[in-house]
């Protein structure tokens, strides 16, 4: 594969806290951001974060398929099945997917029951896309 890619689960929510996430999950988090914590570690007194968030990052290595990565994210929410249920009203979930190509081509497929799986978890994609512009 020529570029790069990344997926990273997002789960988001207004109303529970990171660690109500985590432990609903019963997993542990890449990364989490409390609600009310400061966007910006520059500016602790700027605008604050509106939501708790918990993102489990892929374990993959950035090179390879993003089919690869999307078997992971299958894996992942075929595990926490109930969860993800149990979240739903109170959490947005979206799985990231960063893809970065080195020659400004490339792409990857969802089938339809990939979809219906993620779809009937309540997982939403986000296609994140980097062409290089040829220029070195």
């Amino acid at each position: 594969m020529s570029g790069w890619v990344k997926l990273t689960l997002r789960i988001a929510s207004e109303v529970l806290s990171a660690d109500e996430i985590q432990t609903r999950l019963n997993d542990v988090p890449s990364e989490t951001i409390r609600k009310g914590e400061p966007v910006s570690k520059r500016n602790p007194h700027g605008p604050a974060h509106r939501e708790s968030i918990c993102f489990f990052e892929s374990p993959r290595p950035e090179d390879v398929s993003p089919e690869e990565h999307l078997t992971w994210l299958f894996e992942f929410c075929d595990r926490h099945r109930a969860e993800l249920h149990s979240l739903a009203g109170a959490c947005t979930t979206e799985a990231w997917l960063g893809y970065g190509s080195d020659n400004g081509q490339g792409g990857f497929s969802l089938t339809s029951q990939q979809m219906a799986k993620l779809g009937s978890m309540g997982v939403d994609i986000v296609v994140d896309l980097y062409a290089s512009s040829g220029e070195e």
